[in-house]
């Protein structure tokens, strides 16, 4: 399958729930392979088993990378919505003298009067 995986249906009766946490190798494993099976089975996504072992080895790498940064003393440091500093934007609403409607349908392929002329796309 791909990456996408197919739906298949579900039934109340063959849920599994997921199992306790176990350890691979040196590291605490923070996922399953059986949780990924379970959430792949809720979502009604089928996996191969070579996807299903990546997708716990890069989910498990995630998790392990979110705890470390909990480890971070974060004391006094405010929340951030973007990563860079964002001013508004916006300029200031000031009424000023638009575009001349000459200048602003030089380009037009087709005019009506004073306004832009577009092909009929609604019967």
């Amino acid at each position: 399958m791909g990456l996408q995986g197919t739906k298949r249906p579900v039934s109340s009766a063959s849920i599994r729930k997921p199992r306790a946490l176990s350890h691979f190798g040196r590291y605490p494993l923070k996922i399953t392979k059986d949780q990924v099976e379970y959430v792949a089975h809720l979502a009604r996504l089928e996996f191969s088993e070579q996807e299903k072992e990546r997708f716990t080895t890069q989910l498990n790498d995630i998790l392990l990378y979110v705890e470390k940064l909990n480890e971070v003393d974060t004391t006094g440091v405010e929340p951030e919505t973007h990563a860079i500093a964002l001013q508004n934007a916006f300029r200031d609403d000031i009424v000023r003298e638009s575009l001349p409607h000459g200048l602003s349908l030089a380009n037009a392929p087709s005019e009506s009067g004073n306004c832009f002329r577009v092909p009929k796309i609604l019967e």
